[in-house]
């Protein structure tokens, strides 16, 4: 990835998150900021191993989180204000949850390119203030042939 573009991906992460901040609702924007920076992450694979990768492009993506990491903390401090999530939910924890579904996503695609949404629906109901409600589960498990599939899809 090119020095310009790679500053340009990472400024629209940073639009993204700023975007997610400017939705009335706290929860509404949480979700937004999870569901577009993961679906940027999904179509570029150069920018996913970039973000979750610290030997790669080290500085550039210090001074991004330095920038973005301010948004995501107002971004979780609104949703508790709100009531929308967990009083115990950290600005942190947002961070894991993208790292994991990042995995997800890397593992599965080209067993079930979809997957990482199963468990996106899962982990926001995980952190909703609200923990008797339960989100409808669009995209089914995968199965035991697959999930072995994609777990061990880097090996001969």
């Amino acid at each position: 990835m090119t020095q310009v573009r790679f500053e340009q991906r990472l400024q629209q992460v940073e639009d993204v998150a700023k975007r997610a901040l400017a939705e009335p609702d706290a929860w509404d924007g949480l979700v937004r900021y999870l569901g577009d920076a993961l679906h940027m992450q999904y179509g570029d694979r150069g920018l996913n191993q970039i973000m979750n990768n610290r030997a790669l492009g080290d500085a550039r993506v210090a001074g991004a989180r330095d920038r973005i990491a301010p948004i995501i903390t107002e971004l979780v401090e609104r949703a508790k204000k709100q009531g929308s999530v967990r009083q115990d939910f950290d600005q942190s924890d947002l961070i894991f949850l993208q790292v994991g579904l990042s995995a997800i996503m890397e593992q599965t695609r080209e067993v079930s390119p979809e997957l990482y949404r199963r468990y996106l629906v899962l982990m926001l109901d995980a952190i909703r203030a609200d923990g008797d409600r339960t989100s409808h589960l669009r995209i089914g498990p995968l199965t035991v042939d697959q999930t072995h599939q994609a777990m061990t899809r880097d090996r001969r």
